[in-house]
């Protein structure tokens, strides 16, 4: 039993339980309580070039529709009726419901960021800023966006009663 290291026995069943949760969270856009996490603002606002991950889809335009300026200057920024989840339709991206991919930046960290720590497998985010991110995800749509759901926790432990089975009955 000394020998027994927790981790080789969970880190296999942590990275499918890793991936069930990247999927549920960032393609079907459900929370821990398999809700949907929320909806997008479609509070009419402005957003500028930089907001753009497809800055082809960026048009500066006012509340008028027009290009420029009344003095003929360029617009710095497009109006958007529909707000953010404009922003988002227009650029080709999922807008039906909050799935939290926008740049795919956290989505890939979050899918990467599996560790041991000492005796336990953790969920370690290698960019501060996707730190903040799901801190500031969690703050909007709640706790319950990135914590597991029941279905996800019986099957981690599950396979866990699995995987302890196998390796005492080797």
């Amino acid at each position: 039993i000394q020998q027994l290291k927790i981790t080789d026995l969970i880190y296999p069943i942590a990275v499918e339980m890793q991936d069930k949760i990247v999927t549920r969270v960032f393609d079907k856009g459900i929370d821990g309580n398999n809700s949907p996490i929320g909806k997008y603002s479609t509070y009419p606002n402005y957003f500028t070039k930089e907001q753009f991950h497809n800055t082809g889809a960026f048009r500066g335009q006012g509340k008028t529709g027009k290009g420029k300026k009344k003095n003929g200057g360029e617009r710095k920024s497009m109006y958007l009726i529909g707000g953010y989840k404009q922003l988002r339709q227009i650029q080709g991206d999922e807008s039906g419901f909050v799935n939290l991919t926008y740049t795919t930046q956290l989505r890939k960290d979050f899918a990467t960021g599996l560790r041991i720590d000492g005796n336990t497998v953790v969920i370690s985010l290698k960019q501060n800023i996707n730190s903040q991110k799901v801190d500031w995800l969690s703050d909007k749509y709640g706790e319950e966006t990135f914590k597991h759901t029941k279905e996800e926790r019986k099957f981690f432990s599950e396979e866990t009663k699995k995987a302890l089975i196998k390796y005492f009955n080797a």
